[in-house]
């Protein structure tokens, strides 16, 4: 089962991390951004994490994404 994740205010400024490391969701997203694949990534720069890690981060993400509306209502654009 892929690691959980956790947001702690000590650890990388409290954005959520994956569980027993400091390595935020958030770099993920820039490493597949720049063309890295998910083998790519736990191969050459997070060897101890998995690929069900890279998929629990993403899957928190894709929930993250779900609710924004919920916690952003001024980026909500009123229907005319």
């Amino acid at each position: 089962m892929a690691k959980q994740i956790r947001m702690n205010p000590r650890i990388a400024r409290g954005l959520p991390c994956i569980a027993g490391t400091q390595i935020p969701v958030t770099v993920f997203l820039e490493l597949f951004k720049k063309g890295y694949t998910p083998e790519r990534i736990t191969t050459e720069c997070y060897p101890d994490l998995t690929e069900e890690d890279l998929t629990a981060a993403i899957d928190f993400m894709i929930d993250w994404v779900r609710r924004a509306p919920m916690y952003l209502p001024d980026m909500m654009e009123n229907p005319k």
